[in-house]
Formats: structure tokens, C-alpha cells, sequence
């Protein structure tokens, strides 16, 4: 629609839409607007792991094995820095800040071979 085809009433009607952010006039042509998106505010698309943790939290688990290695491998990282080491408690205590089940992630870890356990299960090292 163009605006200078536009009576003084519906003029007035496309300057309070427009105040409104209702709708954009772009070189005469008035086009609607996108009023959700000031709201939502911009946020970029989530790349990598970033679209697996949300707050640092783990809120989903990925699908592809790639994706899956690459989140145990950020996981890993928060439970121990390479070479450390720790008791069980402290192991998921750690991760019990980055998921609800710091069990079954734990185990994950040790499965991936991202943690070595004690054979007694008393102790975890990041090799």
C-alpha cells in the first residue's frame, strides 16, 4: 500500500500504527511490522553446544554422535581440569551444576572414556 494514495484519515491511522511500531513506511510504501522482535529481543542462532545448554545447564541432548561427543567434552571440563583428579562427591557435585542427573552424565563420561574411575569407585581422574 502506498502511502501517498492514503486519505488524511487513514494517514493519521498509518502514523499512529507506525508510532505504534505496528507498521514501517519505506519510501512511500507502508509495510507491516515485526512487533515481536523488539520484544523477544535479537538473539543470534546457537551454533555448536550452544544449542544444548542453556544458563550453562545441559537442557537438551543432542542426537548426533558428533554433537554428543562435543557436549560430554564441555562436560568433562567442568567436572575436572586435565589431569585432576577427585573424589565421587566432588565429581557430581560439579556436574550436578550443569545437568538434573549427574549420575547417568558421569557415567557418559567414564563410557567415553573423558573420566577414569578408581576401581572402587571412590575416586575420578581426568586423563
Amino acid at each position: 500500500m502506498q502511502a501517498s494514495a492514503l486519505t488524511a484519515r487513514e494517514r493519521r491511522a498509518v502514523e499512529a500504527l507506525e508510532r505504534a511500531g505496528l507498521v514501517t513506511v519505506v519510501d512511500g510504501a507502508v509495510l507491516p511490522a515485526d512487533p515481536f522482535t523488539p520484544l523477544l529481543g535479537h538473539r543470534p542462532a546457537a551454533s555448536g553446544i550452544d544449542r544444548f545448554v542453556r544458563d550453562g545447564r545441559i537442557a537438551a541432548w543432542p542426537k548426533r554422535p558428533a554433537d554428543r561427543a562435543a557436549l560430554l567434552r564441555w562436560a568433562a571440563e567442568h567436572a575436572l581440569p586435565a589431569g585432576g583428579s577427585a573424589s565421587e562427591a566432588a565429581v557430581t557435585e560439579r556436574l550436578a551444576a550443569i545437568i538434573d542427573d549427574p549420575a547417568t552424565l558421569r557415567r557418559y563420561l567414564v563410557d567415553a572414556g573423558l573420566l577414569e574411575r578408581e576401581a572402587d569407585g571412590s575416586a575420578y581422574r581426568r586423563p
